[in-house]
């Protein structure tokens, strides 16, 4: 009675590294979507969903999946530096100094990075 291995999210996750490295995005995205079905906790898995977006300028998109990925893991020092650059690109700059302040406490250079940008 064999059967097929159950995929866990980390697997899956594996899977879609590839077509990341190949920018790829679309295909990375789906194996990232799929390992937060899998695991709705997976804080890398939505931070990549995040940056696979931001590539294909989904930026309402990356913007969800950035927080979500904070929500998860609210000391993720890259979703609250990508986070930022979203605002940016909005042109929200309440929000991107948010983030800078946040990134602050969690990592100096991304903060000083970001705050760079903002100026």
């Amino acid at each position: 009675m064999g059967g097929r291995k159950e995929e866990t999210a980390e697997s899956v996750y594996a899977k879609g590294l590839p077509f990341l490295w190949k920018e790829d995005y679309d295909k990375a995205a789906s194996y990232f979507k799929k390992a937060v079905r899998i695991d709705p906790r997976y804080a890398n898995a939505y931070f990549l969903i995040g940056y696979c977006n931001a590539q294909l300028e989904r930026y309402p998109d990356a913007l969800e999946a950035y927080k979500k990925a904070i929500q998860i893991q609210p000391d993720f020092v890259l979703a609250h530096f990508f986070l930022g650059l979203i605002y940016l690109e909005a042109r929200d700059r309440n929000h991107a100094l948010a983030e800078y302040k946040i990134l602050r406490d969690l990592d100096k250079n991304y903060a000083d990075d970001l705050l760079n940008m903002i100026r």
